[in-house]
């Protein structure tokens, strides 16, 4: 069925008015704002403390950690794959 006159008119501003809501919503955020800024002092503090975390070695002697299972086969099989390379 063709598409009649009115109706790609309709269209045509359904698409204007998505453009330009669109524009106006990206030029009313700051770019500055937008990108995230770490502050090294407390990357550096969460280094140190990491640093200094130590393993509960108790944990492997438990009797749920000795309960766990492995399920499959060890080594895992490589499965077929793909070409060697895909651009060819």
């Amino acid at each position: 069925m063709p598409t009649t006159k009115p109706s790609r008119i309709l269209l045509y501003v359904i698409m204007l008015f998505g453009f330009i809501m669109g524009y106006l919503y990206t030029m009313q955020s700051d770019p500055v704002a937008a990108v995230p800024v770490l502050d090294n002092r407390f990357l550096l503090t969460s280094l140190r403390n990491l640093e200094s975390a130590r393993i509960d070695q108790s944990v492997f002697s438990s009797e749920q950690y000795k309960s766990l299972r492995i399920f499959g086969s060890l080594p895992v099989q490589a499965g077929s794959g793909g070409k060697d390379n895909p651009f060819q």
